[in-house]
């Protein structure tokens, strides 16, 4: 399965990528997937062409590191919103039919 994540808080949070996550099914066949991909595969495409394959929740850490300069409270909920729906399509636990919220709660003044 291929699927590019068109998703407003990712967008808005890592400015400049395209996010794609290829899945080779687990559940009712498993897939066996070609080297070097795994069952769940997340790709980073920058505007570039640059593209970076992911396979675990280490390699998107670094990704938000390399791309975010400060967070703040305005700025915490989208972040935090992006991060959710990353990290789910980049674990290799992540294959269940789960969506993320799509709204998160308010947080109390001066916290995330």
């Amino acid at each position: 399965m291929l699927e590019v994540i068109d998703d407003e808080a990712v967008r808005n949070t890592i400015r400049g990528y395209t996010f794609v996550v290829v899945r080779f099914p687990l559940w009712p066949i498993a897939r066996v997937p070609p080297e070097p991909l795994q069952s769940q595969n997340l790709f980073v495409i920058a505007s570039d062409g640059k593209l970076e394959h992911l396979t675990s929740n280490k390699g998107l850490e670094e990704v938000f590191k390399r791309n975010l300069k400060g967070v703040n409270p305005a700025s915490g909920k989208g972040v935090a919103a992006a991060w959710l729906r990353l990290s789910r399509s980049s674990s290799r636990t992540a294959f269940t039919n789960s969506t993320p919220p799509n709204h998160l709660p308010e947080s109390a003044p001066g916290r995330l």
